[in-house]
């Protein structure tokens, strides 16, 4: 079985000022960007994990191949890039250092939140659509599988959640805690991924009153109102909806701002004095920051949510310790099986 495992890796912190150009793949582009990618000769297998902070790519290369000309050529085509363009910001790994880093990624090792448990979903998530666009095979198979059940180990035998707030409910603390509980509130979510859909249960489970979804496609805003008992309100219009609730919460994928300082002024004249609370989780910003500015708007952007949760991180630190130890021990096993010249498939227990 050939070995040729690479995972490139693309990673911003909340100022986002070290990356010259970020690649985004929006959820709803995953499925062909993935069969963009397999479709690059040399390609045998690959997942792509987008997160709010972070795009990886996991393939396996044929024998000879020279992985970074492949994905070179998914660059160039798919976003216009090339590696050189983008090498300030790329991470590489390779064999067993893949398993390393997405089994701590997979983890909540490598979040900024340490311990968090939305990445597993993510990594859930993108594997699962991998694997149903036929992108997985022997190798990437066995390492996510592997990995998941890492993760499980993890968070079972040591105390690395104990205490985890993640980034969506760190979130919805701030905005009762501003707000003076959340009673009666009303809130729009711009954005239908992951983030906005666990800020909003988040919000519900505290009394928030009534939570409106706002996406560029109104069926995804659509589908995850219904699965969090929400409105739904056309992306065009939702300027509308913000004069009228006591809280924005922003997490959508764009690449680029999506309110401006000037749109939030106006809002504000039209509120009549009403206070709003905002959080923009997203990464690119999707708030100018300078809306801060503005009477009556109480402003907080993502890295003030990961300062909040910076406290908590002594707390885990012994946790974080048991954790490398045993995700090092199933970097060792995974290590022995790709070695093989057959990789054998997990059995569930």
């Amino acid at each position: 079985m050939q070995k040729n495992i690479v995972c490139f890796s693309q990673r911003c912190n909340s100022s986002g000022h070290q990356i010259p150009r970020r690649i985004i793949v929006p959820k709803d582009d995953l499925p062909k960007s993935l069969l963009s990618l397999i479709k690059v000769p040399g390609i045998l297998e690959c997942v792509i994990l987008p997160t709010c902070l972070r795009l990886e790519i996991y393939l396996v290369a044929r024998e000879g191949e020279d992985p970074r000309g492949l994905i070179g050529e998914y660059l160039k085509n798919a976003h216009g890039c090339t590696p050189e363009g983008i090498a300030g910001s790329l991470n590489r790994y390779e064999g067993t250092d893949v398993a390393r880093h997405l089994f701590s990624v997979a983890c909540g090792l490598d979040s900024n939140i340490i311990g968090e448990k939305q990445i597993v979903a993510q990594v859930k998530d993108a594997y699962r659509l991998a694997l149903e666009n036929g992108c997985t095979g022997a190798v990437l198979n066995r390492l996510f599988q592997t990995c998941l059940c890492v993760s499980k180990r993890v968070r079972t035998r040591t105390r690395l959640d104990e205490g985890v707030c993640s980034t969506a409910s760190l979130a919805a603390r701030m905005l009762a805690e501003r707000l003076g509980g959340l009673r009666s509130a009303q809130a729009l979510i711009l954005g239908a991924g992951q983030m906005g859909k666990l800020v909003a249960r988040h919000l519900s489970a505290m009394g928030c009153d009534r939570i409106c979804f706002s996406s560029r496609s109104i069926e995804s805003a659509q589908a995850v109102a219904r699965e969090c008992a929400g409105e739904s309100v056309p992306f065009g219009r939702f300027f509308e909806v913000l004069e009228k609730v006591d809280i924005l919460v922003t997490a959508t994928g764009a690449p680029h701002e999506i309110i401006s300082d000037a749109d939030m002024r106006g809002v504000m004249e039209r509120r009549s004095g009403r206070r709003l609370c905002v959080v923009d989780l997203a990464e690119p910003p999707d708030v100018d920051p300078r809306v801060s500015l503005i009477e009556g708007v109480i402003f907080s952007a993502l890295k003030d949510v990961e300062r909040k949760s910076a406290e908590m991180k002594p707390r885990r630190a012994a946790a974080a310790l048991q954790a490398r130890a045993l995700v090092e021990q199933a970097v060792e096993e995974f290590g022995a099986l790709i070695g093989r010249r057959s990789i054998p498939a997990m059995t569930r227990g």
